[in-house]
């Protein structure tokens, strides 16, 4: 039997008695090539620089709609919170992102644990584009024939780099 308590901790009881465990949580890492490493279970006591290889140049960015730098010594309970853990690193602390629609550019300067959602609402706004007209509107590589996945950080295709070209270009949806 487990049971919550005020803590955080759980405590399960044994026929020995009641053993103390540490509350866990999912932790998804991404890396600079863009590989995603998930940790089903890290202690929520345990600290970013635990599960996050952080060497000398590397930051961690919590991955979401801000972004924002972490202290890799707070532990991911403070962090996250009760949700799952989402963590990029970067040897910067801005990517300069360019978006390109229908010979239009504009310029955006993101934290690399921004999702590329986010960029893709910016860009539409800066470019003045009607919200109605855009919902079909999608994030490429420049010459790619890929969608780019809303949902995974800028930095996960910076690749360490600190300029990344984008197009926003219109999606196929299939008819029928």
């Amino acid at each position: 039997m487990i049971d919550q308590h005020d803590t955080g901790a759980e405590s399960e009881s044994t026929e020995h008695g009641t053993a103390q465990r540490s509350r866990t949580m999912r932790l998804h890492v991404h890396d600079q090539d863009g590989r995603v490493r998930t940790i089903p279970e890290a202690p929520a006591d345990s600290t970013v620089a635990d599960h996050v290889d952080l060497t000398p140049g590397l930051h961690a960015f919590e991955v979401g709609d801000t972004g924002q730098e972490l202290d890799a010594t707070d532990q991911l309970a403070d962090t996250f919170g009760e949700g799952t853990g989402r963590v990029v690193t970067h040897p910067g602390r801005q990517i300069t992102v360019e978006v390109h629609y229908a010979g239009a550019t504009v310029t955006l300067t993101v934290s690399p644990g921004m999702r590329l959602a986010v960029i893709r609402e910016q860009a539409i706004s800066q470019l003045g584009i009607d919200p109605a007209s855009a919902a079909d509107l999608g994030l490429r590589l420049p010459g790619g024939t890929e969608d780019l996945p809303l949902e995974n950080p800028i930095a996960s295709i910076a690749k360490g780099a600190n300029h990344v070209d984008l197009e926003l270009v219109a999606l196929v949806r299939p008819q029928g």
